[in-house]
């Protein structure tokens, strides 16, 4: 087993070896002993304090099995998920320390996220169930009418423009107009979009009693101007003759069911069956045209929706309603899908990156 460290500068090192665990006898499977699991802890343990610089790990194993085949997959597995939950907390160290020179393991942050310890991730929705699906459902939480209702409600403009600008955007133009002071930490005025977007009635108590009016006009505001000037999901509305007046906050609600897992989550593939099916719903959402266009125009509308936030789980509701009434993906849902991925990425990193405390440089300095 080899690591390499990859150094910007000097490119990649082979800085270290580590002994094959490979068996004499290949009929068996040798696992690493508890003594060598403690060895590999501190040996990246020196590493990740020795080397101040951005680390990018790799292992290459070689793995001898003259036996069966079926046995050398699931052996590199063990021994891969082996040295990554021996380096985990070591990862997870550095990443809370954050600072300007924070850096982020994809791995570590996927695992981290599965075991609930504060990283963003979106909430489990596997009850999003693809319209027109074979699935066996137990039972309906309510009425179609009262899902859009109860969907919609989760759309609230600030609380939303709060998850979809950027921090830097809010940040200067909170200073800009004197909400804050010049010299505030981001990291102690920033919540976590995710803790908004599941309580959002303690928007006062996050951002203060006196500061919270003028904050949420604010984020009022530039959601107006994005709404004017750049959200897709506006125009792709206006395109297809819906009210957009009703139509913008269910998508938008529901990108934010999908991020915090409401349960409603299991009713959202029922109104989207009953608006393909009949075009109209009783005093809410209607789609104009016929069947097949009812069906395009929704899978349309459900992927600028996730695009606009980066939800992956919304636009694979989008592909699954796509496969309903076209033979093959367009190009250009492709290139929307990719997009989406790409911001959800980047919402990922700046949802979970703006809380992170600065440390002032010029402390520092004086110290050493």
């Amino acid at each position: 087993m080899v690591l390499v460290v990859n150094f910007p500068s000097r490119g990649s090192r082979v800085v270290g070896f580590l002994p094959s665990f490979s068996s004499p006898n290949p009929h068996l499977t040798c696992l690493p002993s508890a003594s060598w699991r403690i060895f590999i802890s501190f040996f990246f343990f020196f590493l990740l304090r020795t080397f101040p610089l951005r680390l990018s790990w790799c292992f290459c194993m070689r793995v001898c099995v003259a036996g069966r085949r079926d046995a050398q997959p699931t052996r590199e597995k063990g021994l891969c998920g082996l040295c990554m939950q021996a380096c985990r907390q070591f990862l997870r160290h550095r990443i809370k320390r954050g600072g300007h020179t924070a850096w982020v393991c994809e791995v570590s942050l996927a695992e981290m996220s599965k075991q609930g310890e504060g990283i963003f991730s979106e909430g489990d929705t596997t009850a999003l169930r693809p319209p027109f699906s074979s699935a066996p459902v137990a039972r309906r939480l309510t009425t179609t009418e009262e899902a859009v209702r109860r969907i919609s409600l989760f759309y609230s403009p600030h609380t939303y423009a709060y998850g979809l600008l950027s921090a830097l955007v809010l940040f200067d133009e909170a200073k800009r107009r004197g909400l804050l002071d010049p010299k505030v930490d981001a990291g102690k005025f920033f919540v976590h979009p995710m803790a908004l977007v599941r309580h959002p009635e303690m928007f006062s108590q996050f951002f203060g009693p006196e500061r919270s009016q003028f904050f949420s006009a604010m984020l009022q505001q530039l959601l107006a101007v994005h709404d004017a000037e750049y959200s897709s999901v506006v125009r792709v509305c206006r395109s297809q003759g819906v009210d957009a007046t009703r139509w913008i906050p269910f998508l938008r609600g529901l990108c934010l069911c999908v991020i915090a897992g409401d349960p409603i989550l299991s009713e959202a593939s029922f109104v989207i069956e009953d608006l393909i099916l009949n075009g109209v719903l009783h005093d809410g959402l209607s789609v104009p045209g016929d069947y097949n266009d009812r069906g395009v125009s929704v899978a349309d509308m459900l992927m600028e929706a996730a695009v606009e936030l980066g939800s992956a789980r919304l636009s694979e509701l989008s592909l699954s309603v796509y496969r309903q009434f076209l033979p093959e993906t367009p190009y250009a849902v492709s290139k929307r899908l990719a997009l989406c991925i790409t911001r959800g990425e980047r919402r990922h990193l700046d949802w979970n990156l703006r809380c992170l405390p600065r440390k002032p440089r010029g402390r520092s300095r004086l110290k050493r």
